[in-house]
């Protein structure tokens, strides 16, 4: 698979595309105003205790608290690593990084080892672990969203391209995706002898195959980034930001930027300077695939990307072989529905349903990562009466889910055929990043239709004929909506006046939504509309 990156850096934005096979499968977008705070370090102030919530409320010099549960409070590993695969190798235990994938049960706990216990030990309520007023050092890990603040931990962790080094424990992990058993014991040595006593490390897939020198420069690179964070605490004041995450497309260049892509396209010189001296650093072999784009075409058009971004915005996602898949955002969960569409298939009914729904998985997964979709989906299937059917596209899904990094954990079929699904959620997704509400609509994704807006405009003038000595009034509407009243020789319009007994004129206002009127009393000569009704 050919695995590429493009880098667009606008005026007001910075966005990073991930093409695989030509085909978009991550996009990653930055404003301004919408800089990302992930891995960012503060030094914070407990404002709330809730013992209700087992939580507390920091702030970190932000406009809304950020929030902090008892569980992020604790040092322990499996906040940061999510579930571990456990082995034994000599005296030491190495744990795996998680991966991404659903979760699987430890090597030693299918040995009979049964589970491990937490090491922390400390399972105090949080009321007697924080006090209001206390100074405290937070790490974000979850970007705000909507109404909600960022998400803390205590458990700073500073990630660099080989290894992730952990300031709360002094465990020794090392990623799952690196599964040579002799590959495993090297790079455990290496970081057993070189590691700070007190400091925990998780080694990357990136660290496979590196030589020791490698793997000490980037350890002694985290090391002085968390000497300086130290020293920060002790000077500055409450709150204060005492370690900012490396920029934007540096951060992408380290975590995406591996051996399997093939080349990286950036717009700006800027940004090509910037992430060719990071490479040089810490991965000069990849110093020849960086390249500078100079054409005169925006770089996303030249490159089919804008089309497919507009496409991310479409409720309905059509499939190759003439079926779709419907996406659904509500308030607490995104529910996506699968038809069959234009597709019949062949004679065998199964057969076209078990297509459908297979390649209706693997464009689920894609739209995942790429909407970026987080927290709780419903994924409504054809109907399948087949067990081997359904584990067939249980198993696709399971495969696409795995080309991104969240993670993410997914049922079995319900009885009523839905698969429950969910995955990581860290900042908002991109259809909630790049558009707002809709002003008419409100985010319910429906307008009142003609008829109904028909009928309320007649209940205001009932109400108008009943609580006003005005008898003439201008009724302004959409272009529509006008048409619509003026039907059947505005036959609609004149028994609204015959009715109510008023003389109403009609006027047209290109700038009214469909489902939005204005009323103009020709007495008074004002508006006596709150601004346009609905």
């Amino acid at each position: 698979m050919e695995k590429e990156i493009f880098i667009n850096a606008g005026a007001s934005e910075e966005r990073i595309a991930l093409l695989e096979d030509g085909q978009l499968v991550e996009l990653d977008v930055e404003r301004p105003d919408q800089m990302r705070i992930v891995g960012n370090v503060y030094k914070g102030e407990v404002k709330t205790v809730l013992p209700g919530m087992q939580a507390s409320f920091v702030d970190i010099g932000m406009e809304m608290g950020a929030f902090l549960h008892v569980s992020d409070v604790s040092a322990r590993m499996e906040e940061i690593t999510a579930e571990l695969d456990v082995e034994f190798e000599e005296d030491s235990e190495v744990e795996n990084e998680d991966s991404g994938t659903d979760s699987r049960k430890s090597r030693n706990q299918k040995k009979g080892g049964g589970k491990r216990p937490h090491r922390s030990g400390d399972h105090r309520p949080i009321e007697q672990r924080l006090k209001r007023g206390q100074e405290i050092m937070v790490q974000v890990t979850k970007e705000p969203i909507g109404t909600k603040g960022p998400r803390l931990t205590t458990q700073v962790s500073l990630p660099g391209r080989f290894l992730v080094l952990l300031t709360a424990d002094s465990k020794i992990g090392i990623s799952r995706k690196i599964s040579d058993r002799n590959e495993r014991r090297r790079l455990y040595r290496i970081i057993r002898n070189i590691k700070p006593k007190d400091l925990g490390v998780i080694l990357r897939t990136e660290a496979e195959g590196k030589d020791q020198k490698d793997i000490q420069d980037d350890l002694a690179r985290q090391v002085r980034r968390w000497e300086e964070i130290q020293k920060n605490y002790s000077t500055l004041p409450v709150p204060s930001r005492m370690h900012e995450e490396t920029g934007f497309s540096t951060s992408i260049i380290r975590d995406a930027f591996g051996a399997e892509i093939s080349r990286l396209t950036i717009d700006s010189k800027k940004i090509y300077d910037e992430i060719r001296r990071y490479l040089r650093d810490v991965a000069p072999q990849f110093l020849e695939r960086v390249h500078l784009y100079r054409g005169r075409e925006p770089i996303f058009d030249k490159f089919g990307i804008e089309a497919e971004i507009k496409k991310t915005f479409d409720r309905k996602v059509w499939l190759k072989r003439g079926g779709n898949i419907t996406i659904e955002h509500t308030e607490g969960m995104v529910a996506i529905d699968v038809n069959t569409g234009r597709y019949v298939g062949t004679k065998n009914q199964a057969q076209t349903i078990l297509r459908t729904n297979i390649e209706a998985s693997k464009e689920i997964a894609r739209q995942l990562r790429l909407r970026d979709i987080g927290g709780i989906v419903v994924i409504d299937y054809i109907d399948m009466d087949d067990p081997g059917h359904q584990r067939q596209v249980l198993g696709e899904l399971r495969a696409g889910m795995k080309q991104s990094r969240a993670k993410f954990n997914i049922s079995d079929f319900s009885e009523f055929g839905l698969i429950e699904l969910t995955r990581q959620r860290v900042r908002p997704s991109l259809f909630h990043a790049l558009s707002d509400v809709c002003p008419t609509c409100t985010g319910s994704g429906r307008v009142l239709s003609r008829d109904t807006l028909t009928t309320k405009i007649e209940r205001w003038f009932q109400r108008a004929r009943v609580g006003s000595r005005d008898r003439k009034y201008r009724l302004e509407v959409s272009p529509e909506v006008a048409e619509h009243l003026r039907e059947n020789d505005s036959q609609r319009l004149k028994a609204i006046a015959n009715r109510c007994r008023l003389r109403i004129q009609l006027d047209e206002d290109e700038n009214l939504d469909g489902d939005r009127f204005a009323v103009f009393s020709i007495r008074r000569k004002r508006y006596v509309t709150d601004n346009y009704m609905t």
